[in-house]
C-alpha cells in the first residue's frame, strides 16, 4: 500500500476512534420511509446494533465503498443522521462526528429506474464493476470491446460520475473515467412490431455482427443467405451508419447494416425505400 495511503487510512481509524468517544444523548427525532444511500467512505464501514457510535455495537457486517444500500429509518442526533438499513440488517451513519473534522461517510443519491442504451466508445473497452466504485477492487474482470451495447436498468449520479447498471442487474459501469467520457449515449434505440419481415439482399449472404460496430471482434459465424426471411426487432443509428437488429426462426440473430435487407410485401418496413448500395462489410482491424 502506498505511503499516502497508509497515512490516510491512519488518520481515518484515529478520527473513527474519537467519533467512538464521543458520548452524546440518544437521537430522538425518527423518520420513516425509503431511501437510496451509497458508501463513500474508501474504507467502507461497519453496521451497528443499534443507533449509536459506541464501538461494541459495532457488527461484524460491513459495507463497502460504492454499495448501494436501502434505508427505511433516519433518526438526527449528535450532529449526524443515524441509518437504518433494510438489508444488510443495523445501523449506519452519514456523517463521522470528530470534534476537529467532520467526514461524509454515506450519502443520499437517486436511482433512477427505466431502459437505456449505452455503447463503449474507447478503444480499450469498458470494465464492468460489482459496485459504484473507482476502486480496483470493485472490477469484475468482465470487459466489453469498444462498440459494444449494453442495456442499462438503473443510473446513479455521484458526484460529476453517473453509474449505471446493466440489464442482468449483477454489474455496473461508469460513463467517465478520469474525466474523459467513456461510454457515449443514451443512444435512440428503435423498437419494431414483431411482424416487420425483411429479407437478405447480398448475393454473398451476410455474417450477423453481436454490435451494431466495424470492429472486427464483433464478427460472429451466424451467415444468413440471400433471400432469408428475418424479423426486424430493433434499429440504431451509430457513427452515421444505420444498423439493423434482426433475428431468423430458430435463434439466429444479431445485427447487420440496413443497406443489407430489403421488405417483404404487407410488411411495413421504415427507410426501406432507398436504394440498394450493396456494400461490402469492411471491418476494422
Amino acid at each position: 500500500i502506498p505511503s499516502g495511503h497508509s497515512e490516510m487510512r491512519s488518520q481515518m481509524a484515529q478520527e473513527i476512534e474519537e467519533s467512538e468517544r464521543i458520548v452524546g444523548s440518544p437521537p430522538e427525532v425518527s423518520e420513516l420511509g425509503a431511501w437510496d444511500y451509497i458508501v463513500l467512505d474508501p474504507c467502507g464501514m461497519h453496521l451497528r446494533g443499534s443507533p449509536t457510535y459506541d464501538k461494541t455495537e459495532k457488527l461484524a457486517t460491513k459495507l463497502l465503498e460504492g454499495e448501494l444500500v436501502k434505508v427505511i429509518e433516519r433518526r438526527c442526533g449528535d450532529g449526524t443522521t443515524f441509518l437504518r438499513l433494510d438489508s444488510p440488517s443495523g445501523w449506519a451513519f452519514d456523517v463521522q462526528p470528530t470534534t476537529t473534522k467532520k467526514r461524509q461517510r454515506m450519502v443520499e443519491v437517486v436511482v433512477e429506474e427505466g431502459s437505456w442504451f449505452y455503447r463503449a466508445s474507447v478503444p480499450r473497452g469498458l470494465a464492468l464493476r460489482s459496485r459504484c466504485s473507482c476502486a480496483d477492487d470493485a472490477k469484475t474482470g468482465v470487459r466489453h470491446e469498444h462498440g459494444a451495447v449494453l442495456v442499462v436498468n438503473q443510473r446513479v449520479r455521484v458526484g460529476d460520475t453517473l453509474f449505471l447498471r446493466t440489464e442482468d442487474e449483477v454489474s455496473w459501469f461508469m460513463d467517465r473515467k478520469a474525466g474523459k467520457q467513456v461510454v457515449e449515449g443514451p443512444l435512440v434505440m428503435n423498437t419494431h412490431d414483431a411482424g416487420c419481415l425483411v429479407v437478405v439482399r447480398p448475393l454473398q449472404g451476410i455474417h450477423l455482427l453481436s454490435a451494431p460496430t466495424r470492429n472486427r471482434w464483433a464478427i460472429t459465424n451466424m451467415v444468413l443467405l440471400k433471400g432469408a426471411r428475418v424479423q426486424l426487432l430493433r434499429s440504431i443509428d451509430v457513427e452515421g451508419e444505420s444498423w439493423w437488429y434482426v433475428k431468423k426462426p430458430g435463434g439466429m440473430e444479431g445485427w447487420s447494416f440496413d443497406f443489407n435487407f430489403e421488405g417483404v410485401a404487407d410488411s411495413q418496413v421504415p427507410g426501406l425505400d432507398k436504394p440498394c448500395h450493396n456494400q461490402a462489410f469492411v471491418p476494422v482491424c
